[in-house]
């Protein structure tokens, strides 16, 4: 278990310090900028250039006992601080007059350019920071021995019904207690060359009763979080498509046991897995099974 919390710890750091080397390149354009455009570039204002990358390596170097936190943290930094300091620095008159000085065309570049890295950032970030390694001293079995594993599940009383039609592809659905108004499916795509099975994860929503009250706000990106005018959703529907993190204690307390294509679980904790747990039970099966648990947000990927 060490093992795998170090990994998913250094895994999230490379995220974060991609994060603070786009904090950097972007305080280095804004800079360039300034002192194309004839703004006298002072040390302040190369100071206020790269205090997001500060900022962004402060937050590279606290914990990562709670790894979502951490991510969470370190994408807000770089979510906001480039368009303030973009905010700040096309704000700043020239101290040389310039006729040509395109502001907003660089404003409208450098913010369009912030959105693309931004959105480039969280898939392949969500990709890279929740991959989780086979287990160690493991020989790995054969493509059609796990795919068999997997299919076994939905014989040990997991609620989860699990299928595999085709040759590669096993979808495990999970039965939810809100029944058919909400779904939850886990498609694990089979790569025998590289020993990765790409996971998708895609939860759905079919007037169902919205599960909290920031789901029934019908808040959107953008809006303010109170709006007395904004109506509340007695049904909520939708397809959103998540990656996340396994919990590398959930992970190892899983009682797992493995027979050739048999698996088998003590009754009364396969009935009683809850759905995240029944995500690390898969997780559980690839790992030990001597594959690497990869996921996606779309896409197989190349094999």
């Amino acid at each position: 278990m060490t093992s795998l919390v170090e990994s998913q710890s250094g895994r999230s750091r490379v995220v974060a310090g991609v994060a603070v080397a786009y904090l950097a390149l972007a305080g280095a354009v804004l800079w360039l900028w300034l002192a194309r455009t004839g703004v006298d570039t002072s040390p302040l204002i190369v100071a206020v250039c790269f205090a997001p990358a500060v900022l962004g390596a402060a937050l590279a170097f606290t914990s990562t006992e709670d790894q979502t936190q951490y991510i969470a943290r370190v994408l807000a930094c770089v979510s906001f601080t480039p368009i303030l300091l973009l905010f700040w620095g096309t704000s700043l008159d020239p101290d040389v007059a310039m006729p040509e000085r395109a502001v907003w065309p660089f404003a409208v570049a450098a913010a369009i350019g912030h959105a693309a890295a931004f959105v480039g950032l969280i898939f392949w970030g969500g990709s890279f920071a929740t991959l989780v390694p086979a287990a160690p001293n493991i020989s790995p079995s054969q493509a059609q021995e796990l795919r068999a594993r997997l299919l076994a599940l939905g014989r040990t009383g997991a609620p989860l019904d699990v299928s595999g039609e085709v040759g590669s592809v096993v979808v495990a659905a999970l039965r939810l207690a809100t029944g058919e108004e909400r779904g939850h499916r886990v498609i694990l795509n089979l790569h025998p060359a590289r020993r990765v099975v790409r996971v998708q994860e895609k939860l759905t929503a079919s007037g169902a009763r919205p599960q909290d009250a920031d789901e029934a706000s019908m808040r959107g990106p953008g809006d303010d979080s109170f709006d007395p005018t904004r109506p509340t959703a007695s049904r909520v529907s939708g397809k959103t498509a998540q990656t996340r993190m396994i919990d590398p204690q959930r992970l190892a307390a899983i009682p797992l046991r493995m027979f050739g294509e048999a698996v088998e679980l003590p009754h009364d904790f396969a009935s009683s897995l809850a759905p995240d747990d029944t995500v690390t039970l898969l997780c559980a099966v690839v790992t030990r099974s001597g594959w690497h648990w990869q996921p996606v947000f779309f896409g197989s990927g190349g094999g």
